[in-house]
């Protein structure tokens, strides 16, 4: 027990030396609902975190808010755009064309603008094979460098194959309150390792 508690004390200490990072979050349900990484971040891992996060997002139908700029007073660091469950839900080469379209100039701004731009790529869910077209699609963006302010900088990919659980979701896609922590580790790892 004595050890259980200064394991516990440890833990907490090495939460709490941990950086505080300005975070923006771009994703669908998976990351709206309260509990979420996205909110774990914040309240478990001491980040400042807006989550713009809403269900049925896709790249498709996405928009940024206008509060982005650098000139506000609120400007995040990092930012992660965590999309694409939606877009697999319907087959189409002008569709996924018209998705890439559209990731690449949310992306684009995000890199614009001087954020550090980590792009979640989603697990392969079971039952859902056009996950692989989203897939590419990402990594593919992450591989290329864009020119910003005399700077080469690129996206950075993370697969949440990595971590991903299936027994830990609700209904296949998502997460139940012990992945979404198994999640907020895993990114508060990755926003740190800078």
């Amino acid at each position: 027990m004595k050890r259980l508690i200064i394991a516990a004390v440890i833990c907490l200490a090495a939460t709490a030396a941990q950086a505080k990072v300005k975070v923006y979050c771009h994703g669908d349900s998976i990351n709206a609902d309260r509990g979420s990484m996205c909110d774990l971040l914040q309240s478990d891992y001491g980040h400042e975190v807006v989550n713009h996060s809403q269900g049925g997002r896709s790249f498709i139908f996405s928009q940024l808010p206008n509060d982005l700029e650098p000139s506000g007073k609120w400007f995040p660091k990092v930012a992660i755009m965590a999309l694409g469950t939606n877009d697999m839900n319907t087959v189409g080469t002008n569709f996924f064309g018209k998705s890439r379209m559209n990731m690449n100039t949310q992306a684009d701004m995000f890199l614009n603008h001087g954020y550090r731009l980590i792009i979640v790529v989603p697990a392969t869910y079971v039952g859902y094979p056009n996950i692989t077209v989203i897939q590419d699609m990402l990594t593919d963006y992450c591989s290329h460098k864009k020119w910003v302010a005399g700077k080469r900088v690129k996206a950075e990919c993370v697969y949440a194959d990595d971590v991903w659980q299936h027994s830990l979701t609700r209904d296949g896609i998502h997460p139940t309150p012990d992945l979404n922590r198994i999640l907020a580790d895993w990114m508060s790892q990755i926003i740190q390792n800078n």
